[in-house]
Protein backbone atom coordinates (compact mmCIF):
# COMPACT_ATOMS: atom_id res chain seq x y z
CA UNK A 1 0.00 0.00 0.00
CA UNK A 2 1.40 3.36 -1.02
CA UNK A 3 1.73 6.03 1.68
CA UNK A 4 1.67 9.64 0.48
CA UNK A 5 1.99 12.89 2.43
CA UNK A 6 0.13 15.83 0.90
CA UNK A 7 0.76 19.54 1.28
CA UNK A 8 -2.21 21.86 1.62
CA UNK A 9 -1.76 25.61 1.58
CA UNK A 10 -1.68 27.80 3.52
CA UNK A 11 -1.85 25.21 6.33
CA UNK A 12 1.46 23.45 5.51
CA UNK A 13 3.31 26.77 5.53
CA UNK A 14 1.68 27.76 8.83
CA UNK A 15 2.76 24.48 10.39
CA UNK A 16 6.35 24.87 9.20
CA UNK A 17 6.84 28.56 9.97
CA UNK A 18 4.66 29.11 13.03
CA UNK A 19 4.35 25.79 14.83
CA UNK A 20 7.70 24.31 13.78
CA UNK A 21 6.36 20.84 14.46
CA UNK A 22 7.02 17.52 12.70
CA UNK A 23 3.50 17.19 11.34
CA UNK A 24 1.89 16.72 7.94
CA UNK A 25 -1.75 17.82 7.59
CA UNK A 26 -2.71 14.84 5.37
CA UNK A 27 -1.51 11.28 4.88
CA UNK A 28 -3.15 9.13 2.21
CA UNK A 29 -2.68 5.35 2.37
CA UNK A 30 -4.41 3.51 -0.43
CA UNK A 31 -8.01 4.72 -0.47
CA UNK A 32 -7.90 6.00 3.13
CA UNK A 33 -7.31 9.65 4.09
CA UNK A 34 -5.91 10.61 7.50
CA UNK A 35 -6.26 14.28 8.50
CA UNK A 36 -4.26 15.66 11.42
CA UNK A 37 -5.79 17.61 14.26
CA UNK A 38 -4.93 21.25 13.62
CA UNK A 39 -5.18 24.37 15.78
CA UNK A 40 -7.49 27.17 14.59
CA UNK A 41 -4.99 29.09 12.46
CA UNK A 42 -6.13 32.64 11.68
CA UNK A 43 -7.01 32.38 7.95
CA UNK A 44 -5.20 35.64 7.11
CA UNK A 45 -2.09 35.65 9.31
CA UNK A 46 -1.65 32.00 10.26
CA UNK A 47 -1.33 32.96 13.92
CA UNK A 48 -3.06 31.02 16.68
CA UNK A 49 -4.76 33.61 18.88
CA UNK A 50 -7.52 33.59 21.45
CA UNK A 51 -10.90 33.54 19.67
CA UNK A 52 -14.47 32.75 20.74
CA UNK A 53 -15.01 28.99 20.98
CA UNK A 54 -17.60 28.84 18.17
CA UNK A 55 -15.26 30.69 15.80
CA UNK A 56 -12.40 28.34 16.71
CA UNK A 57 -14.62 25.36 15.90
CA UNK A 58 -15.66 26.80 12.53
CA UNK A 59 -12.03 27.45 11.56
CA UNK A 60 -10.94 23.93 12.59
CA UNK A 61 -13.76 22.26 10.64
CA UNK A 62 -13.16 24.51 7.61
CA UNK A 63 -9.51 23.45 7.68
CA UNK A 64 -10.52 19.80 7.91
CA UNK A 65 -12.90 20.24 4.96
CA UNK A 66 -10.12 21.85 2.91
CA UNK A 67 -7.67 19.05 3.72
CA UNK A 68 -10.19 16.39 2.74
CA UNK A 69 -10.94 18.04 -0.59
CA UNK A 70 -7.25 18.43 -1.43
CA UNK A 71 -6.79 14.71 -0.71
CA UNK A 72 -9.63 13.73 -3.06
CA UNK A 73 -12.23 13.18 -0.37
CA UNK A 74 -14.99 15.22 1.31
CA UNK A 75 -16.93 15.63 4.53
CA UNK A 76 -19.45 13.11 3.23
CA UNK A 77 -16.71 10.45 3.10
CA UNK A 78 -15.57 10.84 6.74
CA UNK A 79 -15.94 7.63 8.74
CA UNK A 80 -14.49 8.71 12.12
CA UNK A 81 -13.74 11.99 13.93
CA UNK A 82 -11.81 12.49 17.16
CA UNK A 83 -12.58 15.74 18.99
CA UNK A 84 -10.22 17.15 21.62
CA UNK A 85 -11.47 20.05 23.72
CA UNK A 86 -10.62 21.99 26.87
CA UNK A 87 -12.79 21.02 29.87
CA UNK A 88 -15.55 23.65 29.85
CA UNK A 89 -19.03 22.17 30.21
CA UNK A 90 -20.51 24.68 27.75
CA UNK A 91 -18.15 23.60 24.97
CA UNK A 92 -19.89 20.30 24.26
CA UNK A 93 -23.22 21.82 23.21
CA UNK A 94 -21.52 24.73 21.44
CA UNK A 95 -19.35 22.32 19.46
CA UNK A 96 -22.33 20.17 18.46
CA UNK A 97 -24.27 23.20 17.21
CA UNK A 98 -21.43 23.93 14.75
CA UNK A 99 -20.59 20.29 14.00
CA UNK A 100 -24.08 19.42 12.81
CA UNK A 101 -23.88 22.15 10.16
CA UNK A 102 -20.88 20.33 8.64
CA UNK A 103 -22.40 16.85 9.05
CA UNK A 104 -26.18 17.40 8.67
CA UNK A 105 -26.90 13.89 7.38
CA UNK A 106 -25.51 10.52 8.51
CA UNK A 107 -22.67 11.95 10.66
CA UNK A 108 -19.52 9.86 11.12
CA UNK A 109 -18.54 7.86 14.17
CA UNK A 110 -17.03 10.18 16.78
CA UNK A 111 -15.37 10.49 20.15
CA UNK A 112 -15.29 13.70 22.23
CA UNK A 113 -12.44 13.98 24.73
CA UNK A 114 -11.45 16.76 27.10
CA UNK A 115 -7.78 17.57 27.62
CA UNK A 116 -6.29 19.46 30.58
CA UNK A 117 -3.99 21.82 28.66
CA UNK A 118 -2.54 22.81 25.27
CA UNK A 119 0.74 24.26 24.05
CA UNK A 120 -1.20 27.25 22.68
CA UNK A 121 -4.09 29.70 23.05
CA UNK A 122 -6.91 27.55 21.66
CA UNK A 123 -9.60 25.17 22.87
CA UNK A 124 -10.37 22.58 20.19
CA UNK A 125 -8.81 20.22 17.64
CA UNK A 126 -10.47 17.64 15.42
CA UNK A 127 -8.81 14.87 13.42
CA UNK A 128 -10.54 12.42 11.12
CA UNK A 129 -10.28 9.36 8.91
CA UNK A 130 -12.06 9.32 5.56
CA UNK A 131 -12.18 7.37 2.32
CA UNK A 132 -11.52 8.81 -1.11
CA UNK A 133 -14.35 9.89 -3.37
CA UNK A 134 -15.03 8.27 -6.71
CA UNK A 135 -12.44 9.23 -9.29
CA UNK A 136 -14.85 11.35 -11.31
CA UNK A 137 -15.53 13.60 -8.30
CA UNK A 138 -11.99 14.10 -7.11
CA UNK A 139 -9.20 16.16 -8.47
CA UNK A 140 -10.43 19.22 -10.34
CA UNK A 141 -12.90 20.59 -7.80
CA UNK A 142 -10.53 19.94 -4.89
CA UNK A 143 -7.67 21.76 -6.61
CA UNK A 144 -9.93 24.68 -7.49
CA UNK A 145 -11.26 24.96 -3.95
CA UNK A 146 -7.78 24.83 -2.46
CA UNK A 147 -6.49 27.45 -4.91
CA UNK A 148 -9.43 29.80 -4.32
CA UNK A 149 -9.04 29.55 -0.56
CA UNK A 150 -5.37 30.38 -0.97
CA UNK A 151 -6.20 33.31 -3.27
CA UNK A 152 -8.82 34.63 -0.86
CA UNK A 153 -6.30 34.53 1.98
CA UNK A 154 -3.77 36.30 -0.26
CA UNK A 155 -6.32 38.96 -1.21
CA UNK A 156 -7.10 39.82 2.41
CA UNK A 157 -3.46 39.67 3.47
CA UNK A 158 -2.51 41.99 0.60
CA UNK A 159 -5.23 44.50 1.54
CA UNK A 160 -3.90 44.57 5.10
CA UNK A 161 -0.26 44.88 3.99
CA UNK A 162 -0.89 47.31 1.07
CA UNK A 163 0.71 44.82 -1.32
CA UNK A 164 -0.16 46.36 -4.68
CA UNK A 165 2.09 43.92 -6.55
CA UNK A 166 -0.14 41.03 -5.49
CA UNK A 167 -3.17 42.80 -6.97
CA UNK A 168 -1.35 43.62 -10.21
CA UNK A 169 -0.78 39.90 -10.59
CA UNK A 170 -4.25 38.63 -9.62
CA UNK A 171 -6.78 41.23 -10.83
CA UNK A 172 -8.22 40.97 -14.35
CA UNK A 173 -7.80 43.88 -16.75
CA UNK A 174 -11.56 44.53 -16.61
CA UNK A 175 -11.75 44.32 -12.79
CA UNK A 176 -14.33 46.53 -11.04
CA UNK A 177 -14.68 47.23 -7.32
CA UNK A 178 -17.77 48.58 -5.55
CA UNK A 179 -16.70 50.56 -2.47
CA UNK A 180 -18.62 50.85 0.81
CA UNK A 181 -19.67 54.41 -0.13
CA UNK A 182 -21.30 53.14 -3.34
CA UNK A 183 -18.60 54.37 -5.74
CA UNK A 184 -17.17 52.03 -8.37
CA UNK A 185 -13.51 51.99 -9.41
CA UNK A 186 -11.65 50.08 -12.10
CA UNK A 187 -8.45 48.08 -11.71
CA UNK A 188 -6.15 51.11 -11.71
CA UNK A 189 -8.37 53.01 -9.29
CA UNK A 190 -8.57 50.06 -6.91
CA UNK A 191 -4.79 49.58 -6.87
CA UNK A 192 -4.42 53.31 -6.19
CA UNK A 193 -6.83 52.95 -3.24
CA UNK A 194 -4.85 50.01 -1.86
CA UNK A 195 -1.63 52.06 -1.89
CA UNK A 196 -3.11 54.86 0.27
CA UNK A 197 -2.59 54.94 4.07
CA UNK A 198 -5.01 52.63 5.86
CA UNK A 199 -8.04 54.00 7.71
CA UNK A 200 -8.66 50.65 9.44
CA UNK A 201 -6.41 48.08 11.13
CA UNK A 202 -6.45 44.46 12.37
CA UNK A 203 -8.26 43.34 9.23
CA UNK A 204 -9.43 39.74 9.34
CA UNK A 205 -12.14 37.58 7.81
CA UNK A 206 -14.42 34.74 8.85
CA UNK A 207 -17.45 32.75 7.66
CA UNK A 208 -15.81 32.18 4.25
CA UNK A 209 -18.09 30.63 1.64
CA UNK A 210 -16.88 29.62 -1.84
CA UNK A 211 -19.13 28.53 -4.71
CA UNK A 212 -17.56 27.19 -7.90
CA UNK A 213 -19.61 27.16 -11.11
CA UNK A 214 -17.39 25.82 -13.86
CA UNK A 215 -14.96 28.59 -14.78
CA UNK A 216 -16.57 31.10 -12.42
CA UNK A 217 -16.45 31.30 -8.63
CA UNK A 218 -17.95 33.55 -5.97
CA UNK A 219 -16.38 34.10 -2.55
CA UNK A 220 -18.40 35.54 0.33
CA UNK A 221 -16.97 36.35 3.76
CA UNK A 222 -17.44 38.60 6.76
CA UNK A 223 -14.67 41.03 7.71
CA UNK A 224 -13.54 42.11 11.15
CA UNK A 225 -11.48 45.26 11.64
CA UNK A 226 -10.66 48.17 13.94
CA UNK A 227 -11.66 51.71 13.03
CA UNK A 228 -9.34 54.70 13.40
CA UNK A 229 -11.09 55.60 16.67
CA UNK A 230 -10.25 52.16 18.10
CA UNK A 231 -13.75 50.68 17.88
CA UNK A 232 -14.28 47.17 16.50
CA UNK A 233 -16.54 46.71 13.51
CA UNK A 234 -17.76 44.17 10.96
CA UNK A 235 -18.31 44.20 7.21
CA UNK A 236 -18.82 41.87 4.29
CA UNK A 237 -17.35 41.29 0.87
CA UNK A 238 -18.25 39.35 -2.26
CA UNK A 239 -15.54 38.65 -4.82
CA UNK A 240 -16.09 37.18 -8.28
CA UNK A 241 -13.32 35.09 -9.83
CA UNK A 242 -12.97 33.75 -13.37
CA UNK A 243 -10.63 31.13 -14.81
CA UNK A 244 -8.98 32.68 -17.85
CA UNK A 245 -6.25 30.89 -19.73
CA UNK A 246 -6.20 28.27 -16.98
CA UNK A 247 -5.56 30.87 -14.25
CA UNK A 248 -8.00 32.22 -11.63
CA UNK A 249 -8.22 36.03 -11.66
CA UNK A 250 -10.50 38.33 -9.66
CA UNK A 251 -12.93 40.16 -11.96
CA UNK A 252 -15.14 42.01 -9.46
CA UNK A 253 -15.44 42.86 -5.77
CA UNK A 254 -18.14 44.39 -3.61
CA UNK A 255 -17.31 45.64 -0.10
CA UNK A 256 -19.58 46.81 2.71
CA UNK A 257 -18.64 48.07 6.17
CA UNK A 258 -20.66 48.23 9.35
Amino acid sequence: MKRESIRVEPISTYLERRRKGPICPIIVAGETVYVSGLPPFDPVTGEVKRLPFVQQTEIVLDQMKLCLEVAGSSLQEVVKCNVYCTPDSSNFDAFNDVYQRYFPVSPPARIFLTVPSWPGEFDVEVDCVAIKCDLEDRSASARDMNELKHLNAGYMRSVALKDVDWFRQHLSDDFLNSNPDGSVVDRAGFIEQIAKPATISNLGYEDERIRIMGDMAIIHARTTYTRADGSASLGRYTDSWARRGGVWVCVAAHVTRG
